[in-house]
């Protein structure tokens, strides 16, 4: 039996300037560790926290596969706009796959719901593997 990464989300903080937003968010944890240092999502915050709830609920159903994400590459964003929130703006996404017993996160990268060329992936993030019931949970808290 292999070892899973472990998803968890914690407050943060885009703190924002004269013309950018000021937003409080949840932010991605795997082992304890931000996802932000492992990577660099650039000006983009999490998915969660900040957004409507019905946008929320949708973005969790991408991540839980029970929809299909409207990026055209099937990925599913993970950060996204701090100011709108809209695909249309470069977002970083990951192609996400479920197996019998996880959900996996591999090839994370920039990306645009307008972009039809290749996106430009990250090779130096290995793949993360959750365990299917407890991202269920994670996950599934902003899905309802």
């Amino acid at each position: 039996m292999s070892a899973f990464d472990v998803l968890d989300f914690v407050d943060a903080l885009r703190a924002g300037s004269t013309n950018q937003q000021r937003r409080r968010f949840y932010d991605y944890t795997i082992n304890g560790t931000p996802l932000r240092s492992m990577i660099d999502p650039g000006d983009n915050v999490g998915l969660f926290g900040w957004l409507p709830r019905e946008s929320e609920a949708e973005f969790a159903r991408w991540l839980l596969m029970r929809e299909p994400s409207k990026l055209r590459s099937g990925r599913v964003p993970i950060y996204i706009c701090p100011e709108c929130g809209d695909l249309g703006c470069q977002s970083l996404s990951a192609r996400v796959f479920e197996t019998d017993d996880a959900f996996v996160w591999t090839e994370l990268a920039y990306e645009a719901d307008y972009d039809t060329g290749p996106v430009t992936k990250f090779i130096d993030v290995r793949p993360f593997s959750f365990e299917k019931r407890a991202y269920e949970r994670a996950v599934g808290r902003f899905a309802k």
